[in-house]
């Protein structure tokens, strides 16, 4: 009698006794064979069920079990949660998806619904690889949840995957709508310009624009704006993207590097005024900025801006060195120089001239320069390390005026080099006979060499010059 119920209770009961599962899951094998009603088979099979999953470990066998309650009963929505948990853990992802399709057709309630398929678009991306299918899913989704943000990245990033540009955008274009957070909002304008910039650069100009209108520190937008107008040769375009992305900058040394681009299209541009103010605002901005430093140094000494320019020179003569440019070591320690003449700060003209004259010894210009600056401090000991320097200008004088060379000799004469002095001051007389300075100098030499006669012909001829 095997389909009578009665001897199959009785295996049953001795199964469960004994403790014996895989009798008991032949028992009820047998069970839901028998001559019952289907709610009792019913029951029966989702005991099979449990049986297989939890101490069987064979969530296959399990879900196949289910799947036959499934075909004979009306309703068997309660039978849903577990098919997939039975698919998913025995990795039959058709099966799941199918599972999933249907529970997501039958669910009622929105919540449920939109779990169910966020899940179904995750198994047909991640395990199956149809991302389109996945896509669809989410397409479904969003008509159900039209606001979830979570839901339309989603959808965003299976349409950009899938290269759907346009339904891409909406999305982007939907979601800078619905975030709050500025700089949220800015990406995703930016990333909708992105995917828009081979096919269309008018539609993606508006989007960065956008983008930048949200977030003015978005780099990326600003940079694909400056791109655009690069493109287009619109330089005017170029120098208000430059200024506005300058003024949102909050790094410094990024801010001054905007504004030396600015400067540096200003310029192009013939627009010089505008070019010094934008690298003004550079080093304003980083006052270690080399390239607005290197701008700003000679146009600031020509308008005597003697204080602006000072900070300048370390910043140049550091970045020139490090590039083993010696000329412009040279142009900037003049400069130098310069600055400390006509702020009066003779240490500073005295080391700038005497570094301007090592780096090119052979200039006229940096010879005259030590020699003024030695000048100013020959009664101050510092001026002894300019000591050589100055002898080997004294040895070849030639190039100098004769006021320059006369000071040259003065400055010598306090070092205690008397015979070298009194040789510049004949040198210019020769030159220049009635040269007061030289002719009392040369007198003071002859004096205190105890040679008065020629000390007192020299100051008779002074008098009478």
């Amino acid at each position: 009698f095997p389909h009578m119920m009665d001897p199959l209770r009785g295996l049953e009961a001795i199964a469960i006794t004994e403790k014996d599962n895989i009798a008991l899951a032949d028992v009820l094998r047998r069970q839901a064979d028998a001559e019952i009603d289907d709610q009792e088979r019913m029951a029966i099979l989702l005991r099979l069920a449990k049986l297989q999953e939890l101490e069987f470990r064979r969530p296959e066998l399990a879900a196949k079990t289910l799947e036959r309650i499934v075909a004979r009963a009306a309703k068997y929505d309660f039978l849903f949660d577990d098919l997939e948990r039975c698919y998913r853990a025995a990795r039959q992802w058709p099966e799941l998806v199918a599972v999933l399709e249907r529970a997501a057709i039958s669910d009622e309630d929105a919540e449920t619904r939109g779990a169910r398929l966020k899940r179904l678009s995750e198994v047909l991306e991640s395990k199956m690889g149809d991302i389109r299918a996945a896509l669809g899913t989410y397409q479904r989704l969003a008509g159900l949840m039209p606001e979830d943000v979570t839901v339309v990245t989603e959808l965003a990033r299976l349409a950009e995957k899938v290269g759907d540009v346009t339904q891409a955008v909406n999305c982007r274009e939907r979601l800078a709508e619905l975030v709050t957070d500025p700089v949220q909002r800015a990406r995703h304008n930016q990333i909708a310009g992105q995917l828009l910039t081979p096919t269309d650069a008018k539609a993606a100009r508006r989007f960065f624009e956008r983008a930048v209108q949200a977030d003015p520190t978005n780099a990326a937008a600003w940079n694909a704006l400056l791109w655009d107008a690069r493109t287009e040769n619109d330089q005017p375009r170029a120098a208000r993207y430059l200024e506005e992305k300058a003024k949102a900058t909050e790094t410094p040394r990024a801010r001054a590097t905007a504004y030396v681009e600015l400067a540096e299209l200003r310029s192009r541009m013939g627009d010089a005024g505008a070019a010094l103010h934008a690298y003004m605002l550079a080093i304003a901005a980083d006052p270690n900025n080399e390239a607005a430093a290197n701008a700003l140094l000679e146009p600031l000494i020509a308008e005597h801006r003697y204080e602006e320019a000072e900070p300048l020179c370390p910043v140049v003569i550091a970045a020139a060195e490090r590039d083993r440019d010696g000329y412009r070591v040279y142009t900037a320690r003049r400069a130098q120089t310069q600055i400390g003449f006509f702020l009066v700060k003779p240490d500073l003209a005295l080391e700038a001239a005497l570094a301007a004259f090592k780096a090119r010894p052979e200039e006229d210009d940096a010879r005259r320069d030590l020699v003024l600056a030695a000048a100013g401090m020959k009664a101050d000991p510092a001026v002894l390390k300019a000591r050589e320097s100055l002898m080997q200008i004294a040895e070849r004088p030639d190039g100098l005026e004769p006021e320059v060379r006369v000071q040259l000799a003065e400055t010598l004469a306090s070092m205690g080099e008397g015979e070298r002095a009194a040789s510049l001051y004949d040198e210019v007389l020769t030159e220049a006979p009635d040269h007061e300075r030289a002719l009392a100098g040369l007198s003071q030499h002859h004096a205190a060499s105890g040679n008065k006669v020629a000390s007192l012909a020299l100051k008779r001829q002074r008098a009478m010059a």
